[in-house]
C-alpha cells in the first residue's frame, strides 16, 4: 500500500524552506507555527537544497551552548 501514497500526503505541514543563515529561534518559531520537526535548508544563490535541520539538530546545539 506504501507505492501509492505520495510525499504531499504523508506531509502535514506546508511550510517554505529555511536560509543557512536563519536563527535558531526563527526555525523554531516556524517548526511550532506548523506544527514540524524537519525543515529543508536552502542556498539563497543556487535555490537548491543544501541540508535538512531537524528539532534534533536544535536540541543539541542548545544542550552544547
Amino acid at each position: 500500500m506504501l507505492h501509492t501514497w505520495t510525499i504531499k500526503s504523508m506531509s502535514g505541514a506546508e511550510v517554505g524552506p529555511v536560509d543557512p543563515t536563519d536563527t535558531i529561534e526563527h526555525v523554531v518559531q516556524l517548526m511550532a507555527e506548523h506544527d514540524c520537526t524537519h525543515l529543508v535548508v536552502v542556498s539563497p544563490e543556487s535555490q537548491l537544497p543544501v541540508g535538512v535541520v531537524s528539532s534534533l539538530d536544535i536540541a543539541g546545539a542548545l544542550a552544547r551552548g
